[in-house]
């Protein structure tokens, strides 16, 4: 697994792997989480990317993309900003995989700001769990 200090750099507020009261207090100070009478979290949202309006390739040839793009110039611009960002937020970070098979299964991380902690602990419960080999790293 890429070690985290190299994927989020500069912040100091990294959750890493959180366990599930962790991702609970943080979705409990979410202003749109009501908790049910089951003592589940109901957390209203609003879509705001996921689309491919959202999306792009970075190439510096855009007309070999049916896709928008852009430089990679404009994507160095932009993953500083978003670094800058990240530095100054609390984050969560979930590590697990895609697949149960060790042959075939995909290490994946989910990198989300703290205020989403919904999401976070949903792809938690979606995770396959990491391997013992895995945890540390």
């Amino acid at each position: 697994m890429y070690p985290i200090e190299k994927l989020v750099k500069q912040s100091d507020k990294i959750l890493h792997n959180p366990d599930r009261n962790t991702l609970r207090q943080l979705i409990a100070k979410m202003p749109n989480a009501r908790l049910t009478g089951f003592g589940n979290y109901n957390v209203a949202t609003q879509v705001t990317a996921r689309s491919k309006a959202s999306t792009y390739v970075v190439t510096d040839r855009p007309e070999e993309h049916s896709d928008q793009c852009i430089s990679t110039a404009e994507y160095a611009r932009v993953a500083a900003l978003q670094d800058a960002y990240i530095a100054d937020h609390e984050m969560v970070v979930v590590d697990g995989y895609i697949g149960n098979d060790p042959e075939f299964r995909i290490p994946a991380r989910l990198v989300i700001e703290a205020a989403n902690a919904n999401v976070a602990a949903m792809q938690q419960t979606l995770y396959f769990p990491l391997a013992p080999e895995d945890v540390a790293n």
